[in-house]
């Protein structure tokens, strides 16, 4: 699924916390290729660890 990270609103938050609520033994994978900018891949773990859920 993509997920805009780089706009205003707080997609991946938001995905992140209505799935928690629907499912608290949720599993999130973290998928990139060698392409894929450091910087991209920082603001999603930076999410992740704001929701604390950072346990991957």
């Amino acid at each position: 699924m993509k997920i805009d990270t780089t706009g205003g609103e707080h997609q991946l938050q938001d995905l992140i916390l209505f799935s928690r609520r629907a499912n608290n033994n949720l599993r999130i994978a973290i998928k990139a290729d060698k392409t894929t900018e450091y910087k991209a891949f920082d603001k999603v773990i930076e999410t992740l660890q704001e929701q604390k859920s950072q346990s991957f």
